[in-house]
């Protein structure tokens, strides 16, 4: 743990129980309590899921013997960092993330050149701590319902293995009215595997699997009921970012039902969906998108719908046969045959869960998490993968880096060496091949 780390980790600790655990990081966050920054992050332990909140003081470095603007008010400063160039910066520390961002600006406006100061309240948090995805935490804990909470622990790294709860989920719509029609859900883990769908309306019965809710208002709150019970600590899905989970925030926003698919009661919200890859946040829980984790991934297809995959990678497809319209025949199948509907409801989630193990999908961006240091989400965030592991290493030998924006113009790399083709066929064909940093 570096020195900046060492002190934060001083200022307070929680008390109750003495607890040493090891977990496994799935959701982090940022918040802001008396003016004051803390982190807080949700994981998964051999005890089940974890809270733990932080102090957290966010900095930045600015060039030594630069005044200061009267706006940053009174950080806390420490010397003996130097830039690239060799000229001696300064450390500046604000109580709160707002209040380091308010400078921040106020020191741009100033022509005052800043070095770090673009980097995530979060990666800075766990770079300077040297964790990853698995983190020993030692201090005091309260059990509150499932989570054990600490406030303040002692956190070191630490390799783990994670018992993963994971819950496959689709949705089937009317095209025709924009309304909620089923909610099928597959969980596994644990030795687990259990399969349900909510079904609007009334029918005959499906067995255990299949339930009925007399409007799309009831149904919502028996699938959240569901959840909160099924207390899984992931969320996979087939655009299950994009179309699912986003059309139940909007189905649950104009019906006024409370959707909190999050640990602690939350609710779910959305990220900004503008960005290439845009997000759902469910407090405590991770959410993984099919087709974008095959992507990022370095898995290809030639087409990455659910069809297509799982009749690649299981030899088998939907129940609704690709030549159908599906739009029509999901509309068909609610008006005159709903465990039929349902069928087809569950097996995409069970084809979804069965892609991930197959492919061991799960395992992979776990070990992803735990080499990069980044969320489950958010492995394939290359350059945040690099700042993760360049920066503290950087911080080590006495130097800091500069604001991305104060980077000139940097020629592109040549790159690789392309050896001219030649026609043939040839056994043994390897492929060698790196993702740019």
């Amino acid at each position: 743990m570096g020195k900046i780390a060492e002190r934060e980790s001083a200022m307070e600790h929680g008390a109750g129980e003495s607890v040493d655990l090891t977990a496994f990081v799935l959701s982090t966050e940022h918040r802001v309590e008396q003016d004051r920054s803390r982190i807080v992050f949700y994981g998964k332990s051999a005890r089940g899921p974890v809270r733990v909140s932080a102090s957290f003081e966010p900095y930045f470095f600015v060039e030594d013997g630069a005044p200061l603007p009267e706006r940053f008010g009174s950080p806390t400063i420490e010397s003996g960092f130097r830039a690239l160039a060799g000229h001696p910066v300064r450390r500046v520390a604000f109580p709160s993330v707002p209040a380091a961002e308010a400078a921040r600006v106020s020191a741009r406006s100033a022509g005052l050149r800043m070095y770090e100061s673009d980097v995530r309240p979060r990666d800075r948090f766990f770079m300077d701590r040297r964790l990853n995805g698995g983190v020993r935490i030692l201090g005091g804990a309260e059990r509150r319902g499932r989570l054990l909470c600490f406030r303040n622990p002692t956190l070191e790294p630490s390799d783990v293995e994670p018992q993963l709860m994971v819950c496959s989920l689709d949705i089937e719509t009317s095209v025709s009215n924009g309304t909620l029609l089923s909610i099928g859900v597959h969980l596994t883990g644990g030795g687990t595997e259990v399969g349900h769908v909510f079904m609007k309306g009334s029918g005959p019965t499906g067995g255990n699997d299949l339930s009925y809710h007399s409007d799309e208002g009831s149904l919502l709150r028996a699938f959240t009921g569901w959840f909160e019970g099924a207390d899984p600590d992931i969320v996979i899905g087939w655009n299950v970012v994009g179309f699912d989970l986003s059309f139940l925030a909007r189905r649950a926003s104009t019906l006024g039902v409370p959707l909190r698919l999050g640990r602690e009661d939350r609710e779910m919200f959305l990220g900004d969906s503008n960005t290439r890859f845009p997000r759902v946040v469910l407090p405590g829980r991770a959410v993984l998108d099919g087709p974008q984790l095959l992507k990022t991934s370095f898995f290809q297809f030639e087409s990455y719908s659910l069809e297509s995959v799982s009749r690649a990678v299981l030899g088998e497809g939907k129940l609704i046969a690709p030549d159908r319209n599906r739009a029509w025949e999901i509309e068909r199948l609610f008006e005159r045959d709903k465990p039929a509907l349902a069928a087809y409801n569950l097996k995409d989630c069970v084809l979804v869960s069965r892609i991930f193990s197959r492919l061991q999908l799960m395992e992979l961006t776990v070990r992803r998490s735990e080499l990069t240091g980044q969320p489950l989400d958010r492995v394939n965030m290359s350059t945040a993968s690099f700042d993760h592991f360049y920066l503290p290493r950087l911080h080590d030998a006495g130097f800091v880096a500069p604001d991305l924006d104060d980077i000139g113009e940097v020629t592109a790399s040549g790159g690789g060496h392309v050896m001219e083709p030649v026609p043939g066929l040839y056994d043994d064909v390897v492929s060698l091949d790196f993702q740019s940093l």
